[in-house]
């Protein structure tokens, strides 16, 4: 991410270390073709119809006339998820974790005594991102993901050249969970798409054997998130212990002196804790035009046997949209901590600390980011009439 606007929480994730959260591509294809879907989208040699234009654009050329298509698709997002800590978990000492921990309020110890066995977190619902809304919807539990796709393609009478258009969607996924949901630090609400609304294409019959064709993705982008935060690492893990060990004897009684030599973190209401809740983080952006193309060529010889290739390329994007963070009490209480010392005021100051942190910040964001070029070949043989 470049150019975002986060001072308030970037010095405090300073603190805290270095965290990311990474995105898988779980509906990669996904709404593009039914046929395709079926077969593992194992079709280079063998594209179905007009949704060649994603998958070859030279087997248009097997289309005669005039051809439409219209597909509806619905995808249930079950996504298990599953967490366990191994042996020996902690962080710097401390293990009461209360995500992977059994141990109740009455035992008070800092290492955990009864550690569960795996915790589930899975996916409650399916979400989606709405251009329009420019916001995240959740359909509701069980709810599938509806995608449509369309496309047109006409072969003049007597002519070599093949025109084509779709609408489709070659990665689309979102799911959320309800508050509380253990996966929530792994994304509460997640959406990812990419819509290709027009696809001008052109396929050419070289001989009876081979084809070329290519094709032009013109592509909305889209990119949504709303994510717990927290920071188990050791430097929230000594901050921790700098609140309970150290600064217990001068909670009620600081003074001048100590608050210089403790740089006045013992005057935060709440201490910091690797296991906490640091925050929340809500962040979309879009990109309303992000072109591509994909190039293709089928080679077949026979009708039992055909061969195929197709290079669909990348497509690097500058996305733009808006955040909004809800910052907990324990990195406010600790930069307001700091502020009332003078040794604590020149700490924050050498680090680049804000003066404060606010209770929530919003602002506008961009963000640099490549949707990857894909190579495949592939061979189709009929094995039987």
């Amino acid at each position: 991410m470049k150019n975002i606007r986060l001072s308030p929480l970037v010095s405090a994730i300073l603190l805290t270390g270095y965290s990311s959260v990474t995105f898988a591509a779980l509906g990669q294809n996904l709404s593009v073709d039914i046929r395709s879907l079926a077969m593992g989208n194992a079709v280079t040699a063998d594209p179905p119809g007009i949704s060649a234009i994603h998958f070859n654009p030279a087997a248009l050329t097997k289309i005669e006339g005039l051809q439409t298509d219209v597909q509806g698709i619905l995808a249930d997002f079950n996504i298990e998820r599953e967490f366990s800590v191994p042996a020996g978990y902690n962080v710097f000492g401390y293990s009461d974790d209360p995500i992977v921990c059994n141990d109740g309020p009455e035992v008070d110890a800092d290492i955990c005594t009864d550690f569960k066995g795996p915790v589930r977190g899975d996916v409650e619902y399916p979400s989606l991102y709405v251009p329009g809304l420019k916001k995240m919807v959740d359909l509701g539990k069980g709810m599938p993901v509806a995608a449509p796709t369309a496309g047109i393609a006409y072969n003049p009478p007597g002519s070599k050249m093949t025109f084509a258009t779709a609408m489709y969607a070659p990665l689309i996924a979102g799911f959320g969970a309800e508050d509380g949901n253990p996966g929530n630090f792994m994304g509460q609400q997640v959406a990812l798409e990419r819509i290709t609304y027009l696809s001008p294409s052109m396929a050419y019959q070289i001989n009876d054997q081979l084809s070329i064709g290519g094709s032009i993705g013109m592509s909305y982008q889209a990119l949504a998130l709303k994510n717990d935060l927290r920071f188990p690492n050791e430097l929230i893990g000594m901050l921790r212990m700098i609140d309970d060990v150290v600064c217990t004897p001068f909670k009620e009684n600081s003074d001048v002196i100590t608050d210089i030599l403790l740089l006045g973190m013992c005057n935060a209401e709440e201490g910091m804790n690797p296991f906490g809740r640091f925050g929340q983080l809500e962040l979309s952006a879009e990109q309303s035009l992000s072109p591509s193309y994909n190039l293709g060529v089928l080679w077949e010889p026979t009708e039992d046997f055909s061969f195929g290739v197709v290079y669909q390329s990348a497509a690097k994007m500058r996305m733009k949209g808006k955040y909004h963070i809800d910052n907990s009490k324990a990195p406010r209480e600790m930069i307001k901590g700091l502020m009332s010392s003078p040794t604590g005021q020149i700490l924050a100051a050498v680090l680049g600390f804000p003066n404060s942190v606010p209770a929530s910040e919003s602002g506008l964001v961009s963000m640099d980011l490549e949707y990857p070029a894909h190579f495949q070949a592939g061979i189709k043989y009929k094995l039987l009439p």
